[in-house]
């Protein structure tokens, strides 16, 4: 395939030692025919040292812009590599490759997903990769007008971090900490009455306290956390499914999201594309429960003062003589009390009341939207194309790199 844009040699730059003016890329079924041909050399001949060195490139060019400038001369990528590439999924280990010939040899670009590789040929002019991009940037203006309409066709995404699934792992990691703690086999300190009983008493006592006010402070993050962790999954759902009229008109998608959680509930079906049926707020249980759980959040993530929302004893003075209803020990007045609405089981409790909101809501979905959101939900990572107002999944979960082994026997 030859360049498409043309030589245009007045407006070249005059060092031209990469031979940049003069590439061409190669038919993949060259590439092919001279990998085969290669290779039955090689399997009759000594090894031999290799022909081509290879940059691994991170800095000095933007990898969209090099990717623009390759397709703007040469048209789609025609490395051999493009043979295995899945076009329908962005889960490859090569996402593009170009192979271009001059006079100096052959020059692969390749572009992983976390570098650029440069397969050069082996001679002396290839020195320095800097010097090399500086030379191809230097062409971008030759070409600029073909570079303009590739990008035209270009979809700019912004990643952001899914505030769902970051609360989600947040608090599951809390829950596993508070397991670890095995509060249930812990020996309980009794109240000791000897010499001898106070030495032991010490070291289980420290033991215990130092466990279970660890367990009351993750179980009150928990208990925090979860009224936010289910609001960022209603405003997920808003975000991602909220109808073209409502995303279009800012003012009232703020008024939206800033309603109170129970009224964004209700009204889902209304904004949102999507819905089968109206989430049954007044009649199911659990919802019932996450507006029991709503309910008490002010307490909790205000910091208000209520002796009757935190109180743990009771009693009667006489002046400066304390009269006691019942008794308290040591254990209970040191770290058993600070458990009250912080314990692992209310914390537990309220993880699992969100997620069975969740699935409530999510059931009034209807079934091919609904597997989308499931996976849109459950991704850290995801895609916001502001242009045409999408989210999306880019990539998939796991990362996944390697390199191509050069040497005398490759």
């Amino acid at each position: 395939m030859q360049d498409i844009c043309g030589p245009a040699m007045l407006d070249a730059p005059k060092d031209d030692k990469y031979h940049i003016l003069s590439w061409q890329s190669i038919p993949i079924t060259s590439i092919i025919e001279k990998v085969t041909r290669d290779r039955e050399t090689a399997a009759h001949s000594a090894p031999r040292q290799a022909s081509q060195g290879r940059w691994e490139v991170t800095t000095g060019i933007r990898p969209v812009d090099l990717y623009v400038y390759l397709k703007a001369r040469f048209g789609e990528p025609n490395g051999i590599t493009m043979i295995s590439k899945n076009h329908d999924d962005s889960d490859n280990l090569i996402h593009w490759h170009y192979s271009v010939e001059c006079g100096l040899g052959s020059i692969d670009f390749l572009c992983w997903s976390f570098r650029l590789e440069i397969w050069y040929p082996g001679v002396p002019v290839f020195a320095d990769p800097n010097d090399f991009l500086l030379a191809i940037k230097q062409d971008f203006q030759r070409v600029a007008s073909s570079m303009k309409e590739v990008r035209k066709g270009l979809e700019r995404w912004k990643v952001f971090l899914n505030p769902y699934f970051r609360l989600k792992t947040m608090i599951e990691s809390q829950l596993q900490e508070l397991e670890d703690l095995k509060l249930g086999d812990l020996e309980e300190p009794s109240q000791p009455r000897t010499e001898e009983e106070v030495e032991s008493f010490r070291e289980v006592f420290s033991k215990a306290a130092i466990n279970f006010s660890k367990a009351a402070q993750i179980s009150l993050g928990v208990r925090m956390l979860a009224p936010v962790w289910a609001e960022s999954f209603v405003n997920l759902l808003i975000f991602a499914m909220a109808r073209p009229e409502v995303r279009s008109d800012k003012r009232l998608y703020e008024g939206i999201v800033r309603q109170n959680i129970d009224v964004r509930i209700r009204g889902l079906h209304l904004y949102c594309t999507g819905f089968a049926s109206h989430v049954k707020y007044d009649e199911w249980d659990a919802c019932k429960r996450f507006h029991t759980m709503m309910n008490g959040r002010n307490d909790l993530l205000h910091g208000n003062v209520d002796p009757e929302f935190t109180t743990f004893d009771e009693l009667f003075f006489e002046k400066k003589t304390p009269l006691f209803i019942e008794f308290k020990d040591f254990s209970f007045l040191s770290y058993k009390a600070s458990l009250l609405k912080a314990s692992p089981e209310q914390a537990l409790e309220d993880y699992q009341i969100v997620q069975d909101l969740a699935s409530h809501v999510l059931l009034c979905i209807e079934n091919k939207p609904r597997e989308e959101i499931v996976r849109l939900v459950l991704t850290r990572d995801l895609g916001w194309d502001e242009n045409r107002q999408r989210v999306g999944i880019l990539f998939p979960s796991h990362m996944v790199d390697a390199a191509f082994s050069f040497g005398s026997s490759s």
